[in-house]
């Protein structure tokens, strides 16, 4: 429930970014205001992207020294961030541990500190993947924008399904907007963002997504219910955004007639429901998308 009822949700709400994790305030009016589906659902959904790159124990001791020291005290989010840190290096944690020993406060820092967030693409190139990261802009003209994430990637592939192992196993910089990771020969399709632990989006190219429909038509339960509903709402706004086109995602749901969890149903109702409203004013178009609407998502 909290992929589909918050963590996509700020996604939705955070593709035109409106403030940092992160934010200056003046006036108890502004403080109020502050208050929002960024702090609430984006907070959460970047905690759990925390607890999903450590584990359990990490993260409940860094949870619970950061609460005692502080107590009676103000905060700052690099009081959070250090308690973490202090705790991995109490414990000994193994080397690497967020790639190339950078800290809790840098990792995190970067998601709080800027508003929105990245989409991935990820393409198959000879015998690697390589993957390029930029802002998610669904809005026209774009803007030029630099800004880069630290991103821990998470992945599977046709040959290896892996789909509760949520730690990430390749970790981009917020230096670098590409790199490549080696692929075995036959592997098939691959995932990423695996049971939506990471706050980004994620596109690839046209034949992953080619063996990605094909999969989810013949046996969806092959994927994790919470990618299914991940590459639905991913596919949906990828379209949007102009980064896809829409055949994909019009495609992609037709596995529905093979689906019996409410999960990725509630992504495609929500995703369609722009569709809906877009094409509400035409007679013709707008009835093909609301009787799509009623066939998949009841």
């Amino acid at each position: 429930m909290f992929v589909i009822e918050q963590h996509q949700t700020a996604l939705a709400y955070d593709h035109r970014p409106k403030h940092p994790l992160t934010a200056s305030v003046n006036t108890p009016k502004e403080i109020i205001e502050i208050f929002d589906t960024i702090t609430y659902s984006k907070g959460a959904s970047i905690l759990r992207m925390l607890k999903h790159s450590l584990d359990d124990d990490i993260f409940r001791s860094s949870l619970s020294l950061y609460l005692n020291n502080n107590k009676f005290t103000s905060v700052e989010p690099k009081h959070l961030w250090n308690s973490f840190d202090n705790v991995i290096f109490e414990a000994s944690y193994k080397s690497g541990l967020l790639g190339d020993k950078v800290t809790i406060e840098d990792y995190m820092n970067s998601w709080t500190n800027q508003a929105g967030y990245p989409v991935i693409y990820v393409e198959t190139i000879n015998d690697n993947l390589v993957i390029t990261q930029k802002r998610f802009q669904v809005d026209f003209p774009r803007v030029d924008d630099n800004t880069l994430w630290y991103i821990g990637l998470s992945y599977t592939t046709e040959k290896n399904k892996q789909f509760h192992f949520l730690q990430p196993t390749v970790w981009m910089k917020n230096t670098e907007n590409k790199i490549t990771i080696p692929r075995s020969e036959n592997s098939g399709w691959v995932i990423f963002n695996l049971q939506s632990s990471g706050f980004y989006r994620v596109n690839y190219d046209t034949k992953n997504w080619d063996l990605i429909i094909a999969q989810m038509k013949n046996d969806p339960k092959e994927i994790h219910v919470l990618n299914r509903a991940q590459l639905v709402d991913d596919a949906f706004n990828l379209a949007r955004a102009g980064e896809l086109s829409y055949s994909v995602p019009l495609t992609l749901v037709s596995y529905l007639v093979k689906e019996d969890d409410f999960i990725p149903m509630y992504s495609v109702m929500n995703s369609m429901s722009y569709l809906v409203k877009r094409f509400r004013r035409c007679p013709t178009t707008g009835r093909q998308i609301k009787e799509l609407v009623k066939k998949y998502a009841g």
